[in-house]
């Protein structure tokens, strides 16, 4: 699997803009004033088609993120010329977020005069052990993790990416029932034991390899997002629409 983002670059046209660290201040794309990149500010009034703040880039529960922080205009976030559209948030429900991978992301702005393609592009990866010929049980950071199989994967995706922000839980009732619908008809069902046996191994898994606090119900949420941001799951692994729900979430979502 990836090794998961530490230092982000953020791109335009090819040029580096600015290097994010962990727990920088929001990076806010748009045609502002107060963005620290300005899009579409050319001409008089510049272009309407482009928001004044577009979209934010942040550091969010140990993640990079990408949020579309415009009540009128969708966008574009494409991982390997696969295309996830982030919607406005019209209706109250809070905006959309994007959690990035470790291959990171292109952000696809499009108006009427043109698109503009920003990319997010992990830099300053953890080196690999000079000095250990392979993995070491007693070195974490020597660890690799597997990769997950199409059934843990269907499991961790209905559970993890059923809620519009990637990496959130939902009960392993309603996973079980979501990965179910998924699977189509089945010898033998998926049962919210399955989801949960899933989860533990994969908890499991990461915990051997030094992730903290991924372990109890409490910290189900940061889990979800671990799994993510080490290349387990992504935005591309969603099995349907997310459920419609209020926007806060509950971190006990067992």
């Amino acid at each position: 699997m990836g090794v998961p983002i530490e230092r982000l670059e953020v791109l335009l046209d090819g040029s580096v803009v600015c290097v994010l660290e962990p727990g920088s201040p929001a990076f806010v794309i748009g045609r502002g004033r107060q963005c620290q990149l300005r899009i579409g500010a050319s001409g008089p009034g510049g272009d309407r088609h482009i928001s004044r703040t577009m979209a934010s880039v942040c550091w969010r529960r140990g993640a990079w993120t990408v949020q579309n922080d415009s009540q009128t205009r969708p966008f574009d976030v494409v991982v390997d010329s696969a295309v996830v559209p982030l919607r406005p948030h019209l209706d109250g429900t809070g905006p959309s977020i994007f959690v990035l991978g470790p291959d990171g992301a292109t952000l696809r702005i499009c108006s009427l005069t043109g698109s503009f393609h920003i990319q997010l592009r992990p830099c300053g990866p953890r080196p690999e052990p000079a000095s250990v010929p392979g993995p070491d049980p007693r070195d974490p950071s020597t660890l690799r993790l597997r990769k997950p199989t199409p059934h843990d994967k269907l499991l961790l995706a209905a559970k993890f990416l059923s809620r519009r922000h990637a990496g959130y839980a939902v009960g392993n009732e309603l996973a079980a029932e979501r990965a179910n619908d998924a699977s189509g008809k089945r010898a033998t069902r998926i049962t919210a034991r399955a989801v949960e046996n899933s989860v533990a191994r994969w908890r499991e898994q990461l915990q051997m390899i030094g992730v903290p606090n991924i372990g109890g119900r409490g910290n189900i949420n940061q889990l979800g997002i671990e799994l993510i941001k080490h290349g387990v799951l992504s935005e591309l692994d969603r099995i349907g629409p997310p459920i419609v729900e209020r926007d806060q979430y509950d971190d006990a979502a067992g």
